[in-house]
């Protein structure tokens, strides 16, 4: 993550910025636009008043990747997934485990039904500042709102890549803001690769970011006979650019993972770093130095590296007119801030390329 100094932050950052402590607030953006930057901020400045303060996030790797920003902030131990501040909530509330109707999914009525019977004493209600709000559920932030002191909520509905989500129209129904803020200035990626991640934004409340100034190649599409040499295009890029952070992001197959951990891990040279990530497991990533992370679709959202690849299209098996494999498109090559590499293996174009906007991308033979 580029996190900006004070002096850096646009008009409407700023804006953000200097929300009045107190009270429920909105902020909505695209991708890029610097929503959990803003979230960050307004920890430090609640921190900063001796404030409780926890900044909750759906997916465990994008929790994973904000914490090891917040060192330099001076705000560590703010940032958790929801379900496990969820659990330490219900543990030390009201001495019960996260009540659930199947394994992590919450029962949201008797945990409001709990918070209405027990509400928490004065002085222990934290404030909540949810990032990627729209992956929460609706009920989230009924129950949210009744216990917490202040509620953020910053959310892109164009974002939403889960089936348990929330519309922004449900979100202002639940937490009633005090004011709402939008962010619309596209920081993170250059014109080429905002211009192929905004074609599969469909009609949205939040739009669409303002197109960057800055610019670079056009994004690629690739055909690779096999998978060794498509990890092996990867390869040779990452041995040529050791300084860049390269994420390489598989659909969601585990055996695909798999494969490609094995191809690049005998591919790539011995001085570039090469960590994966699948969310099965418990793995630890580093995010603050160069090298090639591994991982699926499903665990991409919030993150940003230099270079981003997107091998194995033909792999895709969501019908090519799901809305959600559109939102999946446009969270997925919005990742990049440099270079965006899509590609496909074995023979014959895959029917997903036919979503793909061909006259934005440079097609490598």
């Amino acid at each position: 993550m580029r996190f900006p100094t004070y002096q850096d932050l646009s008009k409407e950052q700023d804006d953000v910025n200097n929300l009045p402590l107190k009270g429920n607030y909105l902020v909505t953006g695209p991708p890029g636009t610097g929503k959990t930057v803003m979230a960050l901020y307004r920890g430090k400045a609640l921190a900063g008043r001796r404030e409780s303060v926890q900044l909750l996030m759906h997916g465990r790797l994008l929790s994973q990747y904000t914490s090891q920003v917040v060192g330099h902030l001076g705000i560590d131990g703010v940032v958790n997934t929801f379900f496990s501040w969820l659990g330490k909530w219900c543990r030390s509330n009201w001495g019960v485990n996260t009540p659930q109707v199947e394994p992590y999914r919450p029962d949201w009525t008797r945990i409001i039904e709990l918070a209405i019977e027990k509400p928490p004493a004065r002085g222990a209600q934290p404030h909540l500042l949810v990032d990627e709000g729209q992956d929460m559920a609706p009920e989230f932030f009924m129950f949210a709102k009744s216990v917490a002191k202040g509620l953020t909520v910053f959310a892109d509905e164009n974002q939403r890549i889960t089936d348990d989500n929330s519309t922004l129209a449900e979100i202002r129904t639940k937490i009633r803001p005090d004011a709402e803020l939008k962010l619309t200035r596209n920081y993170r990626n250059t014109r080429e690769i905002a211009l192929v991640a905004r074609h599969f934004v469909a009609d949205s409340p939040t739009g669409v970011p303002e197109l960057p100034e800055r610019t670079g190649p056009k994004p690629e599409l690739a055909a690779h006979p096999r998978t060794h040499e498509s990890a092996q295009r990867i390869a040779t890029y990452a041995g040529n650019f050791k300084r860049q952070q390269i994420g390489v992001i598989v659909p969601n197959d585990k055996k695909l993972l798999s494969i490609y951990r094995n191809r690049l891990a005998a591919a790539l040279p011995d001085s570039v770093r090469l960590q994966h990530y699948s969310n099965k497991g418990k793995t630890e990533v580093e995010f603050d130095t160069p090298g090639v992370t591994l991982l699926h679709w499903a665990s991409a959202k919030g993150l940003e590296f230099d270079a981003v690849f997107l091998p194995e299209l033909q792999a895709v098996r969501q019908e090519l007119g799901s809305p959600l494999l559109h939102m999946q498109l446009h969270v997925l090559c919005s990742r990049a801030r440099e270079r965006l590499f899509l590609s496909y293996t074995g023979e014959g174009r895959p029917a997903i390329a036919s979503l793909l906007p061909l006259d934005l991308i440079k097609v490598v033979p």
